[in-house]
């Protein structure tokens, strides 16, 4: 074999490899756009302002892995000139603790989006994340103190008829109270679509003083 086939099918492997390469690096971890479809136009991230990085990173995850969820139900259903997603941020400050709230909405077809919401709180003292466990460690009757308050507010506000629905949401069980923002003196708690009542009434929010350390 003389030398320039010998290079002649080194160069041909050489572009083969390259190709495949190339390939593995744009489609691993890639999501296929449904066509006709304008991401900027149909998918909107307003993040707000956070000061602290651990819970800048949080957000930032959390709105990249609901946003690639959304892109893959896409692209499962099929969707092309039908969808949207749209996040928006709401952060809270105080001397100790920095909140955000992310509302999510999402649309892939019928007859209303879909809406859900994620908190997150930060120790800006010690960068530890503040769970539901933190208040409960606290006081053990700590969810039966906050379900009574929210379910005597909800019923003298009149916002939910449905008091059977409102009651079920409200008991005190943890998973009922896992998304909630630290206010100063008082803990506010969000509550997911049609938890408490019906989708007409949105996503409603509660308000429990206490005072926090």
């Amino acid at each position: 074999m003389t030398a320039l086939k010998c290079f002649s099918l080194i160069l041909i492997f050489l572009i083969i490899l390259i190709s495949m390469l190339s390939w593995l690096n744009t489609n691993a971890g890639t999501f296929e756009v449904p066509k006709n479809v304008s991401l900027k136009k149909n998918i909107v991230v307003r993040k707000p302002t956070i000061n602290n990085t651990l819970l800048n990173n949080l957000v930032s995850e959390e709105i990249l892995l609901q946003k690639n969820n959304f892109l893959n139900q896409a692209l499962k259903e099929e969707k092309k000139d039908i969808l949207s997603f749209y996040v928006e941020g709401t952060s809270f400050d105080t001397e100790n603790y920095e909140s955000v709230y992310l509302l999510f909405e999402t649309y892939l077809g019928g007859a209303h989006p879909t809406h859900f919401v994620k908190t997150f709180v930060v120790d800006k003292r010690t960068s530890k994340i503040i769970t539901l466990d933190d208040f409960i460690n606290l006081d053990e009757k700590f969810l039966q103190k906050v379900s009574d308050s929210i379910r005597m507010d909800l019923l003298l506000s009149l916002e939910v008829t449905d008091t059977t629905w409102m009651m079920e949401g409200t008991r005190p069980f943890k998973e009922n109270y896992q998304n909630f923002v630290i206010k100063e003196n008082e803990i506010l708690f969000i509550f997911q679509e049609y938890q408490i009542a019906p989708y007409a009434r949105g996503i409603i929010k509660c308000s429990y003083s206490y005072q926090i350390a």
